[in-house]
């Protein structure tokens, strides 16, 4: 972890670069003062004097010329630091790869699953890979900063009149050994004494080693002779530590662990092929300390001989899932592999394609470094060859993200840079509009105006006459009762009654006057208006305006109101008869009377309103504004205008629209890529595509997943050609080798798991299923193209043991026969165009029928309609056919036995052409419905041979796609068993496909 944090190898790259400035600066120094003093002496000063000192000067300018060779050797140095730290960086494993490997383990310890412990085991070895792959990366690191530390230069010291400042800082600065001598012969080593190509370290003699006195191939450590050991001592091809622990002393090949001598030996101290323990000699044991040879196999379901595994196939396997020879490692294909998962020869990581790999995800040969794509990178993700950097995308890059050739810089395109971000590329268009100036001058004036008088209100005539009336008023009669005296004196009064009384009747009011005429604002005058342009030319003239608003006419305005009738107790006053009583100490008495009530009837009052007379209407006076001269001047800018065009901004690589910096070209994802075409973060190739914008860490050629190597490769941990995982995308399936389905599987077309596999047998394209050949099969034992079924030799059969073109059902030989209706199978029909079981010939419709368009059972002859008949029939028999022997309705043509067919043999309905048992077909033998092509099981497909419906093309047999040989659905293309793919060979459904829908592949499986 340690490893990818921190400042990285920028501090030394840095250092590097000032040394060189320093080192430039001394050797012009020195250049300069040789020169001035050689023209001194070879001038006008000449003598003992002039002799003296250009012999004084001399050493001086030595002096600057050697401290700047030592300069340009410390930033040498300082960059061979930053190559073994880079190559170190390189060879440890990706904590993301780390992380990967835990969650499956934890995801393995929750499962519970037959077969969980040795995906465990699977795992810890992997795991403990890991550890070795970082022990040996460390060792190295430490050989190469050993040795850049050592070739350290001892600075000179400065001639005795300078003074040891400057000398004595530099020495006590880089004190150590001696100088050494710098020398590496090849291409793209690191280090020091390398002969060879990409090697990293010192005394490396072959091509991509990493660590000291190497001699071969993507050895990692030192002392190894061979191919794509890990540890030190190790000779032969593929040998490998046990655990953390690097291995030492193996002599032989595909041996994991320490001094084993032989083949495929898994422990410490064994001899011979294929043993697993400690101190064993012979072959095929297990156990420790034993002699001899074990059984044909030891340990569990290995197939082949001298196995010690679990699950091998193969001979002298000493791991699990292994198929092949020589392999100790897990789930590897080929011949001495000691990682997992990887297909080819003497791979030590894992998931790797080729041969000698020692990093992992690798697709090419002796790769040191990870995820590279190409041969002998001890750098990461890397395609190309000899590449000590990462991320580059060509040969000897030893700086990082460059994209060309002999690049020692970061981020550059191009051959031979050493600086950074040289020879970037891009592209900036558009236009730009000048500012255009407008100016605008306006001379002229209004007025005078002139406001005549404005009538505010019109004379208003007023003629108002009315009289008001009262009445009438009723007074009822008021009786005043006798009363005698005593002490008490009853008092009555009442009753007394008052009726309503009316003071003001109900009365209408009417008057009429006239309103206007209005005079507004009367009539306005404004003289004439001129406009002059710059020059004082006039441009634009009116004359006087007048504007009368006057409405010179009166409206008649009538008012009508009513005022109600004013009645006083409206519902009159009555007072009952009230006895009172007074209390008196005489006694008096009287006679009652009466007060005899009155009536004031309704008479006029002399109260009359008499208006005669008008309101005065009044007028503002006139009013007269002298003219107001105007003069306006104006000026408008328009501009400039910018019109943006084509940017493409100067990036590394071309094309690429990755968020982090990417070599190579037409990239896109999260970054961190090389090649061509990859979809992703980290990895390096052709058109690879993860399954989302930040996965990857994957090399190859059209792979889809991650953490993976190979050729048309779908899923996540698969190595080697056209494999499906089972698992889906981001959890590694741990599949190798060739045209396999699953997980945990290594070998050649095989489905399932290691330890429960079936066998995919298929020679061709595009075929699903096993022991298929040809193109776009689909199912078992097919020879041909576009069969559906088992045993079908031909074109498009849908069923079984079907031989020829277009057949649906079972034992048909022919062309284009088929069952009694649309969709039913046929059974054991010979010959074109039948339609039944049974019938032998041409056109026949029923059963058991021989010869040409007979319709019913058991026929022998021609266009004979019934059952067990025997001869000829009428030249046409049926209704409406015309030709000869139609057998059917409404035929045209020869030995039709249908309906409304037009051509020969069909047995269907509404078809045009020649044996045609299907509806609405076009052309010949097509046993599907509406059609158009030749031999068509399907339905509505244009071409040929389509066994599924809606294709355009041929030998399809899916549906809905266009092209050929589809198996899946919805494609467009070649040879594509997936699911909405455009393109050729893909097996992916969508780059979103889930577990259990991911290909056609794996679900058959």
């Amino acid at each position: 972890m340690l490893m990818y944090s921190g400042a990285g190898s920028s501090p030394l790259l840095a250092a590097a670069a000032a040394w060189d400035g320093l080192a430039e600066e001394l050797g012009s120094a020195a250049v300069s003062f040789g020169q001035v003093t050689s023209g001194l002496t070879a001038g006008v000063w000449q003598g003992a004097a002039a002799a003296a000192m250009a012999a004084a000067a001399a050493p001086y300018a030595g002096w600057l010329g050697s401290v700047a060779a030592q300069a340009v050797a410390v930033a040498g140095q300082a960059r061979a630091a930053v190559a073994a730290f880079e190559a170190a960086l390189a060879a440890t494993v990706d904590p993301a790869a780390v992380a990967v490997n835990r969650m499956a383990m934890r995801a393995w310890r929750c499962r519970t699953c037959w077969g969980r412990r040795r995906a465990i085991a699977a795992v810890e070895a992997e795991y403990e890979l890991m550890w070795a792959a970082d022990v040996a990366a460390m060792a190295g690191y430490h050989s190469g900063a050993s040795a850049a530390a050592a070739a350290l230069p001892a600075f000179s010291p400065p001639a005795q009149a300078l003074g040891g400042g400057v000398g004595a800082f530099l020495n006590a600065l880089f004190a150590g050994p001696a100088k050494m001598l710098r020398l590496n012969a090849g291409l793209g080593n690191v280090g020091n004494y390398n002969v060879g190509l990409g090697n990293v370290g010192i005394f490396n003699l072959g091509a991509a080693n990493v660590g000291a006195q190497n001699l071969g191939a993507a050895n990692a450590g030192s002392g190894n002779f061979g191919f794509g050991n890990i540890g030190n001592a190790n000779f032969g091809f593929g040998n490998s530590g046990l655990g953390l622990p690097p291995g030492m002393g193996n002599i032989g090949l595909g041996n994991a662990g320490s001094s084993n001598y032989g083949l495929a030996n898994l422990g410490v101290g064994n001899i011979g092929f294929a043993n697993t323990g400690s101190n064993n000699i012979g072959i095929g044991l297990t156990g420790d300390n034993l002699t001899g040879i074990g059984g044909l196999n030891s340990g569990t379901g290995n197939l082949g001989l001298f196995n010690s595994g679990t699950g091998n196939i193969g001979f002298f396997n000493s791991g699990t899932g292994n198929f092949g020879v020589f392999n100790s490692g897990s789930y590897n294909t080929g011949v001495g592999n000691a990682g997992t998962a990887s297909t080819g020869l003497f791979n030590v990581g894992g998931f790797n394609t080729g041969v000698a790999n020692v990093g992992s995800y690798n697709t090419g040969s002796f790769n040191a470094g990870n995820t590279n794509t190409g041969g002998f990178n001890p750098g990461k993700v890397n395609t190309g060859w000899l590449n000590t950097g990462n991320t580059n995308t060509g040969i000897a890059n030893s700086g990082n993200v460059n994209t060309g050739a002999f690049i020692s810089g970061n981020f550059s395109n191009g051959v031979l840079w050493r600086g950074d971000y040289e020879g970037l590329w891009g592209l900036s268009g558009g236009s730009t509009i000048p500012a255009i100036p407008i100016g605008l001058e306006l001379n002229g004036g209004v007025g005078p105006i002139t406001v005549l008088p404005i009538q505010i209100l019109p004379t208003i005539p007023l003629n108002i006459h009315q009289t008001f009336s009262l009445g009438p008023l009723v007074v009822p009669d008021i009786v005043i009762p006798a009363f005698g005296g005593g002490t008490a004196i009853p008092i009555s009064v009442g009753p007394i009654t008052i009726s309503p009384i009316t003071l003001f009747p109900a009365q209408n009011f009417n008057t009429t006057f006239p309103v206007g005429p209005f005079f507004g604002l009367g009539v306005v005058n404004i003289s004439g208006i001129e406009i002059k342009d710059l020059a004082g030319n006039v441009t634009l003239q009116l004359g006087n305006l007048n504007i009368d608003t006057r409405i010179n006419q009166s409206f008649p305005v009538t008012v009508n109101w009513s005022t109600p009738a004013v009645t006083i107790f409206p519902n009159g006053i009555s007072i009952p008869n009230n006895p009172l009583a007074l209390l008196a100490s005489a006694s008096i008495g009287t006679l009652g009377f009466t007060i005899p009530g009155f009536t004031i009837p309704a008479a006029p009052l002399p109260l009359t309103i008499d208006i005669d007379g008008q309101i005065d209407g009044f007028s503002t006076p006139p009013i007269t504004i002298d003219r107001i001269p105007l003069n306006l001047g104006a000026s408008v800018t328009v501009g400039p205008i910018l019109i943006n065009g084509v940017n493409i901004p100067a990036t590394p690589g071309f094309g690429n629209t990755t968020t982090a910096p990417s070599s190579g070209f037409f990239n896109s994802g999260d970054g961190g890529v090389s090649g061509f075409g990859n979809f992703g973060a980290g990895s390096s190739g052709w058109w690879n595509q993860a399954q989302t914008e930040v996965a990857g860490a994957g090399s190859g050629f059209a792979n889809f997943g991650s953490l993976g190597s190979g050729v048309l490769n779908f899923g996540s941990g698969v190595s080697g050609l056209y494999n499906t995982g089972g698992l889906p995308p981001g959890t590694p399936a741990v599949v190798s080798g060739i045209g396999n389905v699953g997980e945990q599987l290594s070998g050649l077309s095989s489905a399932g798991t290691a330890l429960n596999q079936s066998l995919i047998i298929n020679l061709g394209l595009a075929d699903v299923g096993s022991v298929n050949v040809g193109f776009g099969n689909v199912g078992d034992f097919n020879l041909g193209a576009a069969n559906i079924g088992d045993l079908n030799v031909g074109l498009g059969n849908v069923g079984g043991g079907n031989v020829g073109f277009g057949n649906i059902g079972d034992a048909n030989f022919g062309l284009g026969n088929a069952g009694l209706a649309a969709g039913l199978a046929g059974v054991g029909n010979i010959g074109l165009g039948n339609a039944g079981s049974g019938n032998v010939g041409f056109g026949n419709m029923g059963v058991g029928n021989i010869g040409f368009g007979n319709t019913g059972t058991n026929n022998l002859g021609i266009g004979l309609t019934g059952d067990n008949q025997t001869g000829i029939g009428g030249l046409n028999s049926g209704a409406g056919n015309i030709g000869l022997f139609n057998s059917g309705t409404g035929n045209v043509g020869l030995f039709n036995s249908g309906t409304g067919n037009f051509g020969l043999f069909n047995s269907g309905g509404y078809n045009t052409g020649i044996g045609n048992g299907g509806t609405g077909s076009t052309g010949l033998f097509n046993a599907g419905n509406f059609n158009t092509g030749v031999a068509n099981p399907g339905s509505y497909n244009t071409g040929s041979f389509n066994v599924g419906d809606t294709n355009t093309g041929g030998f399809n047999p899916g549906s809905i796609n266009t092209g050929w040989f589809n198996t899946g659905n919805a494609n467009t293309g070649v040879a594509n068993s997936g699911t909405v793919n455009t393109g050729a060979f893909i097996t992916a459904t969508t780059a979103t496909a889930s577990c259990g829908e991911a290909t056609s592949r794996a679900c058959s499986a």
